[in-house]
């Protein structure tokens, strides 16, 4: 997505999320989107170039987040516009992750099903601690 000063975030990221989801859904998503800003400091104000700032997005329902996220995997949209979505976490929930990441990977590699929810690893259905 890229960045003007003129431009409605909130306007744009109601557009991408209509064209994540599919059809039946789209206006539920797009009416759902609460508040959309760019996070930081314009990246053409500090000198490091044109690269647009991230984007957060704040749902008024946990229905229309898990819809945009359950599109979002693998979305061509995404793809050819070279966008994605991924989470807000703190410092120290990055930091959980970062820990506990090998053991995701090593499961992954041994063909097991491992992902991340939030901050817990979850390994074959089952929570594992770092």
């Amino acid at each position: 997505m890229t960045e003007c000063a003129e431009d409605n975030v909130k306007a744009q990221v109601m557009e991408i999320c209509k064209e994540v989801v599919v059809e039946e859904d789209r206006n539920f998503v797009a009416s759902n989107v609460d508040i959309a800003h760019r996070v930081g400091r314009s990246y053409a104000d500090s000198g490091k170039g044109k690269k647009p700032r991230p984007v957060i997005i704040r749902f008024t329902s946990r229905t229309a987040r898990n819809l945009t996220w359950k599109g979002a995997k693998g979305n061509a949209f995404l793809k050819k516009n070279k966008m994605y979505f991924r989470e807000d976490l703190t410092i120290k929930d990055r930091a959980t992750r970062n820990l506990l990441w090998p053991s995701i990977d090593k499961a992954r590699k041994e063909g097991k099903r491992a992902f991340f929810v939030g901050i817990k690893a979850i390994v074959d259905g089952k929570e594992i601690k770092s």
